[in-house]
Order: C-alpha cells, then sequence, then structure tokens
C-alpha cells in the first residue's frame, strides 16, 4: 500500500514542457511596452510585441524544443533563439538566459 501512494503521489508533478504551456509576459522598461509570448501543447508558439516606430502589434510564430534545460525557438522565417531556462519555485516566472548573453524574465499570465 505504501508503494502505491509513493508511485501515485510524483504523478501531480509536472513536466517543464508542461509549465511552459501557456502565456508568458514580458515588460520592457515600462508598463506599457510588453512583449506576450504563447507556447501551444503542439510545439508552436505565437509571440506578439509592439513595433517600436509605428507602435502596430508585430506577431512572430514558430515552433519551440526544450532539450536538456535548453528551449530552441525557431521562427517561421527560419531564425533561431537558443537559451537556458528556469522556473521558479512556483512556477509564476520563466527565465531565459540566451547562448548571446542576454537574460528575458517572463511572469506566467
Amino acid at each position: 500500500m505504501i508503494l502505491l501512494t509513493i508511485g501515485l503521489s510524483g504523478c501531480n508533478e509536472q513536466s517543464d514542457e508542461d509549465k511552459l504551456i501557456g502565456t508568458w509576459i514580458y515588460t520592457m522598461g515600462s508598463e506599457t511596452a510588453t512583449i506576450s509570448y504563447t507556447f501551444f501543447s503542439d510545439k508552436t508558439f505565437i509571440i506578439t510585441a509592439p513595433n517600436p516606430y509605428d507602435g502596430e502589434e508585430v506577431t512572430v510564430n514558430g515552433t519551440w524544443i526544450i532539450s536538456g534545460n535548453t528551449i530552441v525557438l525557431t521562427s517561421h522565417l527560419g531564425t533561431k533563439d537558443v537559451g537556458e531556462y528556469n522556473f521558479s519555485k512556483n512556477n509564476e516566472t520563466l527565465t531565459i538566459t540566451k547562448s548571446h548573453g542576454d537574460t528575458v524574465v517572463l511572469t506566467k499570465k
């Protein structure tokens, strides 16, 4: 009976892929300039951001993959963004340190 209880208690833990699913927000400098990252279970994503020149919304979509502690985003244009990722203990923030050194902290919506 104890083994069954132990085995079932581990079933509630989410994989990193499951934690990633949903919408994450990155706020740039001011509260009004935000970038929205939405990750779907079919391993696609949509990133929505304001165009800095005219304020119109710009959308980039593509696919994502997680391997170890690395996330790779490949846009529909073929460009890749690679970085190491880390979820906070409560899974409300996602930190991505890109391969070129920039760090992005996203908050779960």
